[in-house]
């Protein structure tokens, strides 16, 4: 047995200096196969909170002496490997350590690739389970944690002070991950919420009411045309369904050409491409995600057709101007939006088209950031409701 301190001691300090997961375990693995151990493998796997993926996991190989990542995606339970894993009964079970010794007469083999690992020249094998919400009654599946596990070629395994030790070194590198990974928590579900820039200036501690930049955007909104008629006839299912297809329809192309998704409003979105000095770019990217969305949205539309089902017109709308840009709201529920007039005329465009029986509509600010483009159209003077005199609209030839 050898003196665990020294790791305990680092793998804290690891946690003080956010160190990321990966550079952890690495140097982990590396610290634990120059002990008596004889570490020959390693795994860790954390399970994240996160709309798409499910979590990451890294296998350290003494052979290689590299980390392999891979990231899950929700749809792990279904497969035949996860079934068969002794992973799966570890968290089935909530057990906080599960230790199978792979030779010799206490040899036992009842998950598949315990036979893999033996036959692989592997002695002993210990799992260890450590929950990050230990006090929710989750089933296993929506559970945050650490599973670990440590694969050793020595004759005769593990000995029982080494699998103290292992577990209790696990305990540690449990709080050195939690810490990481809920940070990183954090920082997906304001990507998921709030989106965009918005997430780096509130981890960066822009969370005061009245905390706003005056900044120059191109501004789009969009909104479904039709979609409270098609809402009151058809069941919410499919219209939740219709929603987020076209959600990705409108969103994808905002996001792909670096504007910033800030509100879902009902069947609509607004979004902002800040431009700095560079109106002309932020209007020309504004321009190409709302062709682009035009375009996917089409897409759309001719595969529900040709399944029998309703189909829904999109209109968007594009201005460019001044907004103040940060935290909006009470003083204990904050929105990190835009605000001003550039904003509210961008919102009055967009009931233009309907009007105009025009898909896309531009303001005379946003087609005078464009230069000489040569795909667009004068629509004319046109009243906005609540605006004071008539604005010039220009259209897509």
């Amino acid at each position: 047995m050898f003196d665990a301190i020294p790791i305990h001691v680092w793998l804290i300090e690891s946690g003080l200096q956010n160190r990321p997961v990966l550079a952890t375990f690495e140097e982990l693995c590396r610290r634990l196969a120059a002990t008596p151990l004889q570490i020959e493998r390693a795994h860790l796997s954390v399970a994240l909170l996160h709309p798409s993926w499910r979590g990451f996991s890294h296998t350290w190989t003494r052979k290689t002496g590299a980390v392999e990542t891979q990231f899950f995606t929700r749809g792990l339970d279904d497969t035949q490997g996860w079934k068969e894993s002794p992973f799966k009964y570890v968290l089935e079970n909530r057990l906080p350590a599960l230790r199978r010794r792979l030779t010799g007469n206490q040899a036992q083999l009842d998950f598949p690739v315990l036979t893999e690992f033996r036959d692989q020249g592997l002695t002993d094998w210990l799992c260890c389970l450590h929950s990050f919400n230990p006090e929710a009654d989750l089933p296993w599946t929506q559970m945050m944690g650490m599973i670990t596990s440590w694969a050793t070629g020595a004759p005769g395994g593990f000995a029982d002070e080494d699998i103290v030790l292992l577990e209790e070194l696990m305990g540690t590198t449990a709080l050195v991950v939690k810490a990481d990974t809920q940070q990183q928590i954090a920082r997906n579900l304001l990507t998921t919420y709030v989106g965009g820039n918005s997430v780096e200036r509130v981890l960066a501690g822009e969370i005061t009411r009245g905390g706003v930049q005056r900044i120059e955007a191109a501004i789009l909104f969009a909104d479904l045309r039709g979609f409270t008629a098609f809402s009151d006839t058809t069941p919410i299912e499919g219209t939740l369904t219709l929603l987020n297809a076209a959600f990705d329809a409108m969103g994808d192309p905002v996001t792909s050409q670096g504007g910033h998704i800030l509100k879902f409003l009902g069947d609509g979105l607004m979004a902002i491409f800040p431009s700095g000095e560079d109106a002309g770019d932020a209007c020309l990217r504004a321009l190409a995600a709302a062709q682009a969305g035009q375009a996917a949205m089409a897409l759309l539309n001719q595969a529900r057709a040709t399944e029998g089902l309703p189909v829904l017109g999109l209109d968007l709308a594009l201005h460019h101007g001044e907004v103040l840009y940060g935290n909006v709201g009470t003083s204990d529920r904050l929105d990190f939006t835009v605000v001003g007039p550039a904003v509210n005329e961008a919102s009055r465009i967009e009931t233009l088209c309907k009007r105009l029986e025009r898909p896309v509509l531009l303001s005379e600010s946003f087609a005078t950031a464009l230069g000489d483009h040569p795909g667009l159209c004068e629509l004319g003077t046109h009243e906005l409701a609540g605006l004071a005199r008539p604005r010039r609209i220009f259209g897509i030839a």
